[in-house]
């Protein structure tokens, strides 16, 4: 148990963190942009949502947005995804990029695909890990002549989130 603990905790560069976070914002902002075009018909009163009644306990958490607002919404939600793959703003946009597939997947539960509900899994998990920077420290003092090739060590910290 030791061992499994010491290698979950061990510390690593925060590139794989980075990278893992780049990829499922890419994956999610092309499935996004598959089922904009439909939008309307699952955020807003437009298309066939189930009855409270009808869905035994499976009725809409959050409210449908009005018509008007989609396109707001799908502006916010696409434009935090890609200031995430960017890297502008990363750590906020990772928020928005979170609210908006929470209020997506809730809105119709029952129409939402497993893509939504593993996002949003992956998303905790990304909200949960440290924000490391992949570039490397910049030495303190300056490197002696010899020393002048070597590259400054990447900082190191425990990934335990996607171990």
């Amino acid at each position: 148990m030791n061992r499994v603990m010491e290698w979950a905790m061990a510390p690593c560069s925060g590139l794989r963190l980075k990278a893992f976070r780049w990829a499922l914002t890419l994956a999610l902002l092309i499935y996004t942009v598959a089922w904009a075009l439909d939008a309307h018909e699952w955020l807003s009163a437009a298309g066939y949502h189930i009855s409270p009644a009808a869905s035994h306990g499976f009725a809409r958490a959050l409210p449908l947005l009005p018509g008007f607002l989609v396109p707001v919404f799908l502006l916010l939600y696409l434009g935090s995804m890609v200031a995430v793959l960017f890297d502008v703003r990363a750590r906020l946009c990772s928020w928005l990029v979170f609210a908006g597939l929470i209020y997506a997947t809730m809105v119709d539960r029952l129409a939402a695909f497993s893509m939504n509900k593993i996002a949003l899994v992956a998303w905790a998990v990304l909200l949960l890990a440290p924000w490391l920077e992949t570039e490397p420290t910049k030495p303190t003092e300056p490197p002696e002549p010899r020393q002048e090739a070597l590259r400054p060590e990447p900082r190191l910290a425990s990934i335990w989130p996607i171990r």
